[in-house]
Order: C-alpha cells, then structure tokens, then sequence
C-alpha cells in the first residue's frame, strides 16, 4: 500500500512538471516572429530607400550612388527621428516611407527636406548638399562649410528633390553632387562643375 501510494505521488508530480513545460515561456532569441533589429550603417539604410522610394519618389538612381552619399551623412543616433543624420535618414526611409512615400521618401533622401524644399526634418536640401560637397567630394568648389551654405541659401529652390533634378537650383546641384562623391572626384569633375555656384554648364547652368 505504501509503495502504491509513492508511485501516485509520482505521477502527479510528472504531470504538474509536463505542465509547467508546456506554459513556459518562449526563449526571445527562437521567436521566429521577432521584428528584425534595425542597424545603424549605409546598407541598412540604402536597401531600405531603394525599396520604399521609387519612381516620383525616387532619391537615388542605384544603390551604389546611395552608399557613396551616405558616407558624407554624420552618423547621430538610431533612435534620430529629426536633424541632420544618418539616423533620422534611416527611420524615414523604412516603415514610413513605406506607407507614406510621398511624405517621407524625401525626409529620407540626401537633402531631407520635405516634398516642398522647405520643410526640414532630417536636415533641409542645404544641408545634405553641403554635407556631401565638404565631405571631399568636390574639393575647392566651396571654401568652407559655411560659404557652401550661403550659396546653397541663394539658389532657387524647385522641389522636390527626385534622382534625375535638372534646372538652375539648388535640387539640380544635390543631385550632381551624389554624382560626383558616388564617382569621385576624377572621373566626377564634371558633376563637380554642375554642383558649384555658377552651375558651370547644363544641366544645372546659370542663364
């Protein structure tokens, strides 16, 4: 009778463990649902752009004229939802460019002004230009940050910026400047001259 009774205390004890197994938790890291986690570098981002931003809304022409600007974006954080960074840059080109593209494609986009030129989110249209013309670029077109940024100012803006801006403004000069820091600055010397103050020739050339 004892050991009858030893052996029931056994099984019960069996089941309450099958049980506890079976309402354990799920380990976080074999969730095979888990959203991925986002990284903070040029790939993430431009895999992100060239899928989410096409045709009107298009910021680059190719994914290798997308690495080459984002090298001139200063890095900022992950949690970046606004200013001048890669990080602000790389949230707007993921989920929200990709329900709403006509808004934030170009938040995500070299310059990161808004659909009007004006509204700056992850920097505006000057910013990203100069960025990427100090940045090596085009050496010697601008002699400084600031001498960039005030021609930048006196250029006429005709928004939106798209990958193929043509015109005597400051969308045609960005455009011609991830040219030129794309292809460097022997061969991209002409993009140079597009992207300077006067223009130089068309596409970007003053009357």
């Amino acid at each position: 009778m004892p050991r009858m009774r030893t052996l029931l205390i056994a099984l019960v004890l069996i089941g309450c463990g099958g049980d506890d197994a079976k309402n354990a938790p799920i380990d976080a890291a074999v969730q095979i649902d888990a959203p991925p986690v986002a990284t903070l570098d040029c790939t993430s981002y431009c895999s992100a752009i060239m899928t989410n931003c096409t045709g009107a809304n298009a910021q680059y022409p190719d994914m290798q004229q997308c690495l080459g600007t984002c090298a001139a974006f200063p890095v900022g954080a992950l949690a970046d939802r606004t200013g001048n960074t890669l990080g602000c840059r790389l949230y707007h080109a993921g989920m929200p460019s990709a329900t709403t593209p006509t808004t934030h494609c170009f938040h995500a986009g070299p310059g990161g002004a808004g659909a009007d030129g004006t509204t700056s989110q992850c920097g505006g249209d000057c910013d990203g230009f100069c960025n990427i013309m100090q940045s090596g670029a085009c050496p010697g077109k601008y002699a400084d940050t600031a001498t960039c940024l005030a021609a930048c100012g006196a250029f006429t803006s005709t928004p939106p910026f798209h990958s193929a801006a043509t015109g005597d403004n400051r969308q045609c000069r960005l455009y011609h400047a991830t040219n030129a820091i794309r292809m460097g600055t022997a061969p991209g010397g002409v993009h140079c001259n597009h992207a300077s103050a006067t223009g130089n020739v068309a596409p970007c050339m003053t009357p």
